[in-house]
């Protein structure tokens, strides 16, 4: 894969691990259930991606300014965009467990040709 498929895929994976950690255990963050996802449960499929992407999906929630890597920073972005969509008022007031977890993908509309 190369590097721009390495972001997209970060980007579309870095909450992934808000399903786990409703399903699982609640007391490890949803950051360390997605990089559990894909460098242990998927390990062998996201292996050609290498550390910097699984790091990317683990730290999307650090600061921009102690990251490395391009893709980190992007991932951080990605997930703050996303984050600004999201109803904040009542997502707070729910307990997170069970609050409903929104595609983001629900939201993309296709521009049409007439």
């Amino acid at each position: 894969m190369k590097a721009l498929q390495h972001l997209h895929l970060a980007a579309l994976l870095h909450d992934i691990g808000k399903f786990r950690q409703r399903a699982t255990d609640r007391f490890k963050s949803h950051q360390e259930q997605s990089y559990e996802f894909v460098n242990e449960d998927f390990a062998d499929f996201f292996s050609p991606c290498g550390d910097t992407f699984k790091n990317a999906i683990r730290h999307h929630h650090h600061s921009p300014t102690h990251l490395q890597h391009l893709i980190e920073k992007q991932v951080i972005l990605a997930d703050r965009l996303s984050a600004t969509e999201r109803e904040d008022e009542e997502r707070e007031r729910e307990d997170f467990v069970q609050s409903a977890l929104v595609s983001s993908l629900s939201r993309l509309k296709c521009a049409t040709k007439d």
